[in-house]
């Protein structure tokens, strides 16, 4: 038996059919109701995609529906999620919607009627018994994440969401307005491994504790924290304030934090007005330098090649690429030398006030020398004056003194007879109370002294003369170091001693042109004759 109906029957609808059977010339007629069943709909969604956090509590989305369709079921595949059919009026259903903590975060597709029609599901990982992102942070550093927190259900009339984290002492956060932050920062020491920490949403108006138990109010994550990066290799350069012209000085560069050897770039450079220098053994401005590991470092040395017009104008700088610097400021240094003896000594001298202790002044005269009770003698006062370039330099300036090295170095007489002779090249420089080597002091602006007063005593009653060549030299630093930054200052001094009646010292004037001092070299005889 066929039925035909022309046109569309509407949705729901019931109509009277009546049926009529023949055969043969009986015939007999049956009524019946006929009512249309919908296979299938569509659906809309008014109010969005569903979704849902994984703390049970129930999300209630509005969907459109074809007309006259009324949907009674709703059903989704994920045992930890349930759909439920709220209502359903003319063209909308409402779905409640509801995912267990074990749920795990992504999309659902919800089935209603028994797969008349489907909408979909998004689940999110927030809310008690689910699950917080996963963390990796090395140790002696940090990182921090946003999660979001929940709003409802709330017991307040107002914000709700506020959040608290903790697990490990070095696993901290708290927040409000919808998110906190979670800060992980491992000290260095901390063992590599796996550490679980967790956020409480119950530390505010949220009642998941009051309703679902306090396991519902923490999600937990995993921290994974790896071993502790290697330092980063450091570099130390230390030096000098100043490099002397035409002579060189030392630096001292060391590479820690690394086991393997390092090659540093070495350059240097020009920071104002003018003054130059070099690597010595080479005329270049730029090097690179291997520093193995665990070594002590190695010295750099600079010759300085053109005064600084201005103190501080040149740094050296040291450099592994991209991973660490240092740099030193320095100064080329140029010191000229000049002699005083006569007079008194420069009211900038800071050792003037010593010497003036135990004689009257400059040039030739009975001393009482280094201090006021030491035993009289016969000698002749002279002062070494270092003129520094350039005149703001403020690291020590030291005079120092030698007898030379070739030629003749003089010696003591005994009337005519040489008892004692210098020895060639020994130093011979003065005490600290005889050196002013502060370039700055006294207003000095730029000077440097060394005061002495060489002669000799009288044991007895004859003629004791002295004879002496010197070579004056400045060096940057105290009178024990030796970069030298001047040319060689050669000078002399001789005097003879003998006494009065009255068995008083004084200077004996036998031989011509005795006691006195002067530029240059003179003979070391005891006549001043060649």
């Amino acid at each position: 038996m066929s039925l035909y109906q022309s046109g569309t029957l509407p949705f729901g609808a019931t109509y009277p059919v009546e049926i009529t059977g023949t055969l043969g010339s009986i015939q007999h007629q049956v009524g019946l109701s006929l009512a249309t069943q919908v296979s299938s709909f569509q659906v809309t969604s008014i109010t969005g995609s569903a979704i849902a956090h994984n703390n049970r509590q129930e999300v209630q989305v509005t969907h459109t529906i074809s007309a006259g369709v009324t949907p009674t079921s709703c059903s989704t595949l994920d045992p930890n999620v349930s759909c439920r059919v709220v209502s359903s009026g003319s063209g909308t259903v409402t779905l409640g919607i509801t995912a267990n903590p074990d749920a795990v975060h992504g999309t659902r597709v919800l089935s209603l009627n028994g797969g008349a029609a489907t909408a979909h599901l998004a689940i999110a990982d927030y809310g008690g018994g689910g699950s917080a992102p996963d963390v990796e942070v090395a140790a002696g550093s940090s990182t921090s994440i946003d999660v979001e927190v929940p709003d409802d259900p709330c017991y307040i009339d107002g914000p709700c969401s506020f959040g608290t984290a903790g697990g490990q002492d070095w696993i901290w956060g708290d927040g409000d307005g919808g998110s906190i932050e979670v800060y992980f920062a491992p000290p260095a020491g901390t063992p590599p491994g796996d550490y679980t920490y967790s956020i409480n949403f119950c530390s505010g108006y949220l009642d998941w504790l009051e309703e679902e138990g306090e396991d519902s109010c923490t999600v937990e994550g995993s921290v994974t924290v790896d071993p502790a990066a290697p330092p980063a290799p450091s570099i130390t350069l230390s030096g000098p304030p100043g490099v002397p012209l035409n002579a060189a000085n030392t630096f001292q560069l060391s590479v820690t934090g690394t086991s393997a050897t390092q090659t540093v770039q070495l350059t240097i450079s020009l920071v104002q007005g003018t003054g130059a220098a070099v690597f010595q053994g080479g005329n270049s401005s730029a090097i690179t330098v291997s520093v193995p590991a665990g070594s002590n470092g190695v010295s750099v040395a600079l010759t300085g090649t053109r005064v600084s017009s201005t103190a501080n104008n040149l740094t050296l700088n040291a450099a592994i690429p991209g991973v660490a610097s240092s740099q030193a400021t320095f100064t080329v240094v140029g010191v000229t030398i000049s002699l005083n003896t006569q007079g008194q000594p420069a009211a900038d001298d800071g050792a003037r006030s010593t010497f003036l202790a135990g004689s009257k002044g400059l040039g030739p005269g009975i001393m009482q020398l280094p201090t006021p009770t030491s035993p009289q003698y016969c000698g002749v006062g002279v002062e070494l004056v270092g003129v520094v370039s350039p005149s703001n330099y403020t690291g020590l300036v030291t005079l120092r003194r030698r007898w030379p090295s070739n030629g003749a170095t003089g010696g003591a007489f005994k009337n005519q007879t040489q008892y004692a002779t210098f020895t060639a090249g020994a130093d011979d420089t003065s005490f600290p109370n005889g050196l002013d080597n502060d370039p700055q002091s006294g207003g000095s602006g730029g000077k440097v002294y060394d005061i002495d007063a060489p002669g000799v005593g009288l044991p007895t009653a004859d003629i004791y003369r002295y004879r002496s060549n010197f070579v004056e030299y400045a060096v940057l630093g105290d009178r024990t170091t030796t970069a030298k930054a001047s040319a060689d200052f050669s000078y002399f001094v001789r005097a003879s001693c003998t006494q009065d009646a009255q068995g008083n010292l004084m200077l004996s004037n036998d031989v011509a042109n005795d006691n006195q001092a002067g530029s240059g070299t003179s003979p070391t005889t005891w006549n001043l004759q060649q």
